[in-house]
């Protein structure tokens, strides 16, 4: 249990750190990237629009630029399978940057924290658990970059954490680029999809991390 309380503890701490940031310079870098102003951008500059895409995508895991609708708007401007692919690469490649950033840091910052049995706890926590946790968070708002974090803090092993990543990128690309691609016929559900589902999952991810500690 206490193992679980620090690994709580420091989910929260890492989900502070990008609320904070978004407070701070979450409006002058969420105005420009809204769901249409994206759609509108990407218009003008469709042939290399998936670079910029991707680009912002990566961006998320350091500054407060919005994934969901960075994704709409590649589905609304490619279509649903090209925008899926671009989003998925782009997300993929923002967890692999989030994943090594904290590999390499791990060690200096596990031993401040937890012991060395702990340790051996934390890494026995995510070889169990830590698949699905990424899996789910996917489609959360924050969870995402602090799930990946951990994982490389962890120090999980890479082939499990290629495959969590990539199941829980792929349906999430998929969706959201699918509400893009209909949002010119039916906008209302691409603003319920890009705002209200996220926030849905929060409940399913904290039950998964009360089931884990039990």
């Amino acid at each position: 249990m206490k193992m679980f309380v620090k690994i709580a503890t420091l989910t929260v701490v890492l989900s502070l750190i990008f609320l904070i940031v978004f407070f701070i310079w979450g409006e002058s870098l969420t105005l420009p990237f809204t769901q249409q102003k994206l759609i509108d951008w990407f218009v003008t500059i469709k042939p290399y629009a998936w670079i910029i895409g991707i680009s912002l995508l990566v961006s998320d895991l350091f500054l407060p630029i919005p994934a969901t609708p960075v994704m709409t708007a590649l589905g609304a401007v490619y279509g649903t399978w090209v925008g899926t692919f671009v989003s998925f690469a782009g997300s993929c490649f923002a967890g692999f940057c989030g994943y090594f950033i904290a590999r390499f840091l791990s060690k200096g910052m596990l031993s401040r924290i937890a012991s060395e049995a702990e340790v051996v706890q934390f890494k026995g926590f995510f070889d169990a658990w830590g698949g699905v946790a990424i899996i789910v968070s996917r489609m959360t708002p924050i969870l995402p970059e602090v799930m990946t974090l951990l994982a490389g803090l962890s120090k999980m092993k890479i082939s499990r954490f290629t495959f969590a990543l990539s199941l829980g990128t792929l349906p999430t690309a998929f969706l959201y680029a699918y509400l893009g691609h209909t949002a010119r016929s039916e906008p209302v559900y691409a603003v319920i999809g890009a705002t209200i589902l996220p926030l849905a999952i929060w409940p399913l991810y904290i039950t998964l991390l009360r089931h884990s500690g039990s």
